[in-house]
């Protein structure tokens, strides 16, 4: 499941009626006071997303996390008194590839592709799903058309219009 902005909540609720497994990402929880739906296996692998995220993520998702490795130290330090008891956390060890990628049916190696999608269809494949529906994934980012000044994105410049809720994104996040 895509945070682009063709995801609707009724989408989700008919994922959720057919019974299928579904993996999510970064923000999805913007839309859970729209749907009963929840992700069954959640992955953030952004630094940037994780660490101006992190309490919302630990708050809101409750199924199997997979983060980027470099997320264990902090998750385990004092900026994180209990947030993280009692959840389900699976540290990552991926590399991020710039050109072609190719797809690793062995899963010895998740490479990102620069989308944690790329990484979240690697997990579905390793864990045996063999039909993989994508859904909000609209590849259209106009964050990257000259809006971004280091590493924060200005919200006025319409970049929450390439993401499913109006408030995806806070003045200064990426």
């Amino acid at each position: 499941i895509g945070n682009g902005p063709s995801l609707q909540a009724n989408d989700l609720e008919a994922l959720q009626a057919k019974g299928y497994s579904c993996f999510s990402a970064n923000k999805i929880y913007k839309i859970f006071d729209q749907t009963s739906w929840r992700p069954d296996f959640y992955a953030c692998t952004d630094h940037l997303v994780f660490n101006q995220n992190y309490r919302d993520i630990f708050k809101y998702i409750s199924c199997p996390l997979f983060l980027h490795f470099g997320f264990k130290k902090k998750s385990k330090s004092s900026n994180f008194p209990g947030l993280t008891k009692g959840k389900e956390i699976c540290y990552l060890k991926y590399f991020y590839h710039k050109g072609r990628i190719k797809f690793r049916p062995d899963c010895k190696i998740i490479l990102s592709g620069g989308s944690v999608t790329f990484v979240l269809i690697s997990l579905a494949w390793m864990m045996g799903f063999r039909n993989i529906y994508l859904i909000g994934c609209d590849h259209n980012y106009g964050a990257f058309a000259g809006q971004k000044t280091g590493n924060s994105i200005d919200p006025g410049a319409g970049i929450n219009q390439d993401y499913f809720a109006k408030n995806y994104m806070k003045p200064g996040e990426l």
